[in-house]
């Protein structure tokens, strides 16, 4: 099993000064994080609680 948390989507809001960050335990059996921006997001935002 893997234990590091993994980077998995960043939402910037100049604007507002502020950065949102998803990060999540990633396992080797998980399916990979895409590298497309969007697909990524969908995958981000996908992702079930335990």
């Amino acid at each position: 099993m893997y234990w590091g948390k993994t980077l998995i989507k960043k939402l910037d809001f100049p604007s507002m000064e502020f950065t949102l960050f998803f990060l999540g335990y990633l396992r080797k059996e998980d399916e990979p994080v895409p590298d497309e921006p969007q697909k990524r997001a969908e995958y981000a935002f996908s992702q079930k609680g335990p």
